[in-house]
């Protein structure tokens, strides 16, 4: 294993988007946003190299009336692992994540978050998006966690993986809520591609790959509309 890079974001006022890179090996980001701040950061990989190992765990820490749109885009890599903290420390932060992952022949994707309310009138909004091709496959785990201190909290958690051919996902969304008078709930779908919908492109001109790239970039519309304009076009994976 590589040792260890650390990387620390303290964001004092409100920026233009941040961008950040994966690396291959073992990293550890830490984003602290200031109270009252607003601040986007997306982070980026494309692996396209063989035996591709990254292991980024990400600790971000929001302040009183802090906002935060958090994005991660992952492609490929032998064995990615991502494992967020979001700790919501101040009254009224707020915190957005989305990721989008894509995988194909063997590579394996393991994404873990703790969402982390310490404090009333914090929100958190979780969508995690995924598709996985012939032996590829992905875990997903989440926890929203709600303290006794977090009245008027609202957390939401969703994640939709779309499998084509052998591929293979676990999604194991939990909550833990330790007061009253809040909102916080999960979703899940886990589904294999809609083969009427192939034969309906395939009968529009299209062949059988053409029309599982479509309806894979279908799935992806929902994220893509959660993204500032900024982040739409470094974003975007390209085949």
């Amino acid at each position: 294993m590589k040792n260890l890079n650390k990387k620390k974001l303290i964001i004092p006022t409100s920026l233009k988007p941040v961008i950040l890179y994966r690396i291959n090996g073992v990293q550890e980001i830490e984003i602290k946003v200031k109270p009252g701040v607003k601040a986007e950061v997306l982070i980026l990989n494309n692996f396209q190299k063989p035996r591709i190992e990254s292991f980024l765990k990400i600790n971000i820490k929001l302040y009183q009336n802090s906002k935060l749109n958090f994005v991660e885009g992952i492609s490929g890599g032998q064995v990615i692992e991502t494992r967020s903290v979001v700790k919501l420390l101040g009254s009224g932060a707020e915190c957005q994540v989305t990721n989008m992952f894509q995988g194909n022949k063997n590579e394996q994707h393991v994404f873990q978050i703790l969402i982390d309310h310490q404090s009333p009138n914090t929100k958190a909004n979780v969508l995690v998006k995924a598709v996985y091709k012939n032996h590829a496959s992905g875990k997903f785990q989440s926890l929203i966690k709600v303290g006794q201190k977090a009245k008027k909290t609202n957390s939401y958690y969703q994640d939709e993986v779309l499998l084509l051919d052998s591929a293979k996902a676990i999604s194991s969304p939990t909550l833990e809520i330790l007061t009253d008078d809040v909102k916080a709930s999960h979703g899940s779908s886990v589904s294999r591609i809609n083969r009427d919908q192939v034969y309906y492109l395939a009968s529009r001109g299209l062949d059988f790959e053409q029309a599982r790239e479509c309806i894979t970039a279908g799935f992806f519309t929902s994220v893509i509309a959660r993204l500032p304009k900024a982040f739409c076009q470094p974003f975007l994976f390209k085949e």
